[in-house]
């Protein structure tokens, strides 16, 4: 049966410097979620990278376009090239009641070492100056690699909490 959720990994974070979730064996797509993550610091981007061989790639070659959607205003678009990580919301957490994250992100030719691994992200959460807000965009490793898992890690200090797991689509 296709579009069966198979999960691989899960990380519950407490006070952690970084999220690892490994188990990518196959050029199925994909599928990360993460439930009420929040960061130690405040103004701060929770940010994804790839593992190759089991280690970080930190290369400047990932890149993203994204749509941020706040409550209270209108829409930000938002790219970044050459960077050596992606901030999967283009927006920033905070410390305060409510500031951190929820996502989910697909992920498309994660080994097939010939082309680029794709993803797409969706994402809710509060920033550092407690408005609710919501992005929606696309990233891409523009090495050609396979990888084997996805590291996650605020942009300074620590992940206090939060839920990860990791989905192969079979």
């Amino acid at each position: 049966m296709a579009g069966v959720l198979k999960q691989l990994s899960t990380v519950t974070a407490s006070t952690s410097s970084t999220v690892t979730l490994t188990g990518i064996t196959t050029n199925n797509p994909h599928m990360i979620v993460i439930s009420d993550c929040f960061p130690s610091g405040d103004a701060v981007y929770l940010q994804l990278r790839w593992t190759v061989g089991g280690s970080v790639t930190t290369s400047s070659d990932y890149d993203s376009g994204m749509q941020i959607h706040f409550a209270s205003s209108t829409f930000h678009d938002s790219s970044v090239t050459n960077n050596d990580g992606i901030n999967i919301t283009q927006h920033t957490n905070g410390t305060g009641n409510g500031e951190g994250v929820n996502a989910i992100i697909n992920i498309y030719n994660p080994t097939k070492s010939s082309v680029h691994t794709f993803a797409t992200a969706s994402s809710v959460g509060r920033d550092h100056g407690d408005e609710s807000y919501g992005t929606t965009g696309g990233l891409v490793q523009t090495a050609n690699q396979a990888i084997d898992g996805v590291q996650f890690k605020y942009s300074s200090g620590n992940i206090t909490r939060g839920d990860f797991t990791l989905y192969e689509v079979t």
